[in-house]
């Protein structure tokens, strides 16, 4: 695996850092890391995979919470194009 290589100007590493401290506390209280990581690296080459991150993302849960974030922010969108166009309507 090429050391060198990163996320950015890949993805949103906001993002990344987000995803990065939610699974820091769900496994805060974890003593045995190198298994739990041994868990998830399913191919045991020693690193984890895009395939290896998302299945591990969708057990915690984090995939499930950024579609229902996405889709929330969706409808914030619509409501508030929808109030914007009231407003633009009234000023006729």
């Amino acid at each position: 695996m090429d050391t060198k290589e990163t996320l950015e100007n890949k993805v949103d590493l906001e993002k990344v850092k987000e995803i990065r401290k939610m699974v820091r506390r769900r496994y805060a209280n974890r003593k045995n890391f190198a298994k739990i990581f041994s868990s998830w690296d399913k191919e045991g080459k020693g690193y984890l995979t895009i395939k290896n991150v998302h299945e591990m993302l969708n057990n915690l849960g984090i995939i499930n919470y950024f579609i229902r974030l996405l889709k929330l922010i969706k409808s914030i969108i619509k409501i508030i194009i929808y109030i914007d166009n009231k407003n633009i309507d009234n000023y006729k």
